[in-house]
């Protein structure tokens, strides 16, 4: 089967009302990260609905199913996250774009942006390509992962490991307006924990106060020349924040800050934690009473993908198809993305989807965003599994 062959099938079997009304329904479900079981329950519904097989909600609460063609082939993965941070303040409704500065009809609600146009714009899409009988070819493996925002590839890490799940090829749904994301940064959390030795405050000079320490650090930080990408900017190191152990009125014994890093394509866990340590040890060496401990709380990895990659090609076609345009592409220098750990696995990885980033205040995305999403991640399905990469 070819996209020209396919699409004008597709087109005629997805609708729009169907998209968006799955769109508010799921923007009905709160869905705070680490409480995703509510949302995994009406996609788990909706996935048997539409003729996925082999329905799993596992226990971090991901959820995915699987369509299998009986002929050999590749297995695609499209997948979205589940969880959404609510503010409550952004219903679920659709309203004339000019409220939000648009000239169309938009879909509102927490979570509009991201996950939920996206995973909605996956499902119908699933649902159409079945539908049309036309997948041939391989399986197709539709997900909705926990614990995205938490920053830690827990959700998707859980997924693949504990399900024995292994895709060959995957889409992940970003608010990129439809644009293949082409990279973005990574973000670590890294704790640096200074201990001292501690006295009575009216005694400072009998302590080793690890306060001057943490601030010593913190003043060397913002002096850091950081690497820089041309596509997602700078490396950013942000301290978010501080803790004292201490009995009063003694000084403190420890004091622990949490720094915020932006990591950009090329660098790793291993070498940022170096420069933090280098920086620490020169601190250690002034005054052996005072020692430091660097724990990484949290990894986002970075992701990149070039724009000649064979997996980016293979969606030539199906972008003249759906948008009767060449490829179009964007960076992120805001959101991190799971994207990134699939690539690490040795998966095909790379992101798009409906919304835009720059929405997020007031959570919209359009309603013809949301049917060229749709359109796209099917043709993209035909392309990818019949055609291979």
């Amino acid at each position: 089967m070819s996209i020209p062959l396919e699409l004008p099938r597709l087109r005629n079997l997805v609708k729009v009302s169907e998209i968006v009304d799955l769109c508010l329904t799921l923007l009905r479900i709160p869905s705070p990260p680490c409480q995703e079981h509510e949302i995994a329950a009406k996609v788990a519904e909706t996935m048997k609905r539409i003729g996925l097989c082999d329905v799993t909600v596992d226990g971090l609460s991901n959820v995915y199913g699987m369509f299998d063609s009986g002929q050999p082939g590749d297995t695609l993965l499209l997948m979205s996250h589940t969880d959404a941070p609510p503010s409550g303040a952004i219903l679920p409704k659709v309203v004339d774009g000019s409220q939000v500065g648009r000239k169309e009809e938009v879909v509102t609600g927490d979570g509009a942006v991201a996950p939920k146009g996206q995973l909605s714009a996956m499902l119908i899409a699933a649902k159409a390509l079945i539908e049309a009988g036309a997948i041939e070819r391989g399986k197709l493996l539709v997900a909705g992962c926990v614990r995205d925002t938490t920053a830690n590839h827990d959700g998707v890490r859980y997924l693949l490991k504990e399900n024995g799940l292994a895709p060959d090829i995957a889409i992940v749904g970003e608010p990129t307006d439809n644009k293949i994301l082409l990279g973005s940064r990574g973000r670590f959390e890294i704790e640096v924990i200074a201990t001292g030795q501690p006295s009575h405050a009216g005694s400072p000079e009998k302590a080793v106060n690890p306060l001057y320490s943490i601030a010593e650090l913190l003043v060397k930080t913002r002096k850091l020349d950081l690497p820089r990408h041309p596509g997602v900017g700078s490396a950013t190191l942000t301290p978010i924040d501080i803790q004292c152990v201490s009995v009063r009125p003694n000084t403190p014994r420890s004091v622990s800050t949490v720094f915020d890093r932006r990591v950009v394509p090329g660098e790793s866990e291993i070498t940022v934690l170096q420069s933090i340590q280098a920086l620490c040890s020169g601190l250690e060496e002034r005054d052996p009473k005072l020692k430091f401990e660097i724990v990484p709380r949290k990894t986002m990895l970075p992701y990149i993908i070039d724009q000649q990659d064979k997996l980016v090609q293979r969606l030539h076609k199906p972008y003249i198809a759906v948008r009767n345009c060449e490829l179009e592409f964007v960076y992120s220098r805001s959101f991190s993305t799971d994207t990134a750990f699939l690539q690490n696995e040795k998966i095909a990885s790379l992101a798009f989807g409906p919304g835009r980033i720059e929405d997020f205040a007031t959570d919209h995305v359009e309603v013809s965003k949301l049917l060229e999403g749709t359109l796209l991640y099917s043709a993209a399905a035909v392309a990818l599994l019949h055609e291979g990469i």
